[in-house]
């Protein structure tokens, strides 16, 4: 995965084809951290709004923890 697969989701509004769960989960974060909203990155990542919540909750628990190391 690179930043050609983001902006082929972004722009196509869907995933490229053979994207794996774990790139679909980092697609996802890319999408949020470019500001789409959560339904969003949810359509384009064929997943549900609960499960982007978790991906973006992670991403924070991650961030946090690596400030205060």
């Amino acid at each position: 995965m690179d930043e050609s697969d983001v902006a082929i989701a972004v722009e196509r509004r869907r995933m490229p084809d053979g994207v794996t769960r774990l790139e679909r989960k980092r697609i996802g974060q890319q999408l949020s951290d470019r500001g789409l909203s959560l339904d969003e990155v949810a359509a384009i990542t064929c997943v549900t709004p609960r499960t982007v919540g978790r991906w973006r909750a992670a991403g924070r628990t991650a961030d946090a923890a690596a400030n205060s190391a």
